[in-house]
């Protein structure tokens, strides 16, 4: 055979075969692939299944252990004023826990003179004090300057115009200070404080630290805001109140002073019948002793115009009634003037709310809802000598005791009582 055409049947036989094994591998593939995506979806069929069955099983075990409804709870946000119950009563238990501290500090400085009253005021009921003392202080002045006020002889009154034995003059002060705007400067810190904005009430944290103070063996402690004397018994303090004595007073001294002024009016009549009449020589000296009158006449009405106006705005603003409280001021300046003498060398302690507040957790499962509640507050104290104003003790006080079950928040209160 020719060398050519055996190399072109060798050719040709190996072509052959690489086609019959390239087709028979090809199918390999094709099965194997199959093989493996029903493999892969068999462990699928098997995960939904298993998945199915705990699901049931879960429902199952939630039926029989039974839910917690959170759906109503009050979500956390910080805020104090939309908390549930649970969280407020955390919170006051916080404060509990914090008075007791407090007083423990307070011990410490005070307890040598237990005899000594505590007072809790609030800065309106501490102005208050103040209030009454300057009000006491202008009132007494100016009844001492209207128990003055007279119209003295002249030489004018005279017939030959000699000078009096007691002299002339008698003016005394006009006093150059506004009674109106003293008033209004002294009542008008009290329009400032109307309480803060904190999810602790001030009454029910004076509340728990007297109650401890108390314990304490303190034989005298007040809270100011409702510090009422002699209101239920015992001696009345309208009876012994300088200032409301002191006001009736003025009322007397107004019409004294009118008497006054009324005598003064017919003098300086007088005056001019004789300056008219020309009838009469008038010594030389009378012409300098009329003139005189006429300018101490004019002066002491100017005077008596303005004892009169200061004692009207005393008696007005003392004896208006408050549309909000149905009190007068009166009332609220004998009540301050009644603790100003009975509590003589008091301490004051100031507590002021600083935060309060809780949180609401909630943790859910497959096969519970876990919820915890909790609570804490942060409050500041001073006390102070009510004597001189030093310092005898302060700082903040804070308190907070985590989450607790609703289930457990009975066990927990009665473990945390201080």
């Amino acid at each position: 055979m020719h060398a050519k055409n055996f190399v072109l049947m060798a050719v040709m036989a190996v072509a052959v075969a690489s086609s019959t094994v390239w087709a028979a591998t090809s199918q390999d593939d094709v099965d194997e692939a199959k093989r493996v995506q029903q493999l892969e979806e068999a462990k699928k069929a098997t995960a939904v299944a298993r998945q199915g069955t705990a699901e049931a099983e879960a429902a199952e075990a939630k039926a029989k252990l039974g839910t917690l409804d959170t759906s109503k709870l009050t979500k956390p946000s910080g805020e104090g004023k939309t908390l549930n119950v649970e969280g407020s009563i955390l919170t006051y238990s916080a404060v509990d826990r914090i008075a007791a501290n407090v007083v423990r500090a307070i011990v410490t400085v005070a307890s040598a003179e237990p005899d000594k009253a505590i007072v809790l005021l609030g800065d309106k009921e501490f102005n208050s004090l103040q209030q009454a003392k300057s009000f006491k202080q202008g009132l007494t002045l100016l009844n001492t300057s209207m128990s003055k006020f007279k119209v003295p002889q002249l030489a004018a009154d005279d017939a030959q115009c000699k000078e009096p034995l007691e002299g002339g003059g008698g003016l005394g002060p006009l006093g150059s200070i506004d009674v109106a705007l003293q008033i209004a400067q002294l009542f008008k810190v009290d329009k400032k404080f109307e309480g803060a904005e904190v999810t602790i009430d001030d009454f029910a944290l004076a509340s728990v630290v007297i109650a401890k103070l108390r314990e304490a063996r303190f034989k005298t402690v007040v809270y100011g805001p409702v510090y009422v004397a002699g209101a239920f018994g015992g001696s009345n303090p309208f009876e012994t109140s300088v200032i409301a004595k002191t006001l009736d007073a003025l009322a007397d001294q107004q019409s004294s002073i009118d008497v006054a002024v009324a005598n003064m009016a017919r003098r300086r009549e007088k005056l001019k019948q004789r300056e008219d009449d020309t009838k009469v020589k008038l010594p030389e000296a009378c012409k300098s002793a009329f003139e005189e009158a006429r300018t101490i006449y004019a002066a002491l009405e100017v005077k008596a115009k303005s004892l009169k106006d200061r004692a009207d705005k005393f008696l007005t603003v003392a004896t208006v009634v408050d549309d909000k409280t149905g009190a007068t001021l009166l009332q609220a300046l004998v009540q301050a003037e009644a603790m100003n003498d009975g509590l003589n060398g008091a301490r004051v302690l100031r507590l002021k709310p600083i935060a309060g507040g809780g949180t609401v957790y909630t943790r859910t499962t497959w096969f519970s809802t876990h919820v915890g509640v909790g609570g804490g507050a942060v409050v500041s104290y001073m006390l102070f000598n009510g004597v001189d104003g030093s310092i005898m003790a302060s700082g903040t006080a804070s308190e907070y005791g985590g989450f607790v079950e609703p289930t457990d928040l009975s066990v927990y209160l009665n473990k945390s009582v201080p």
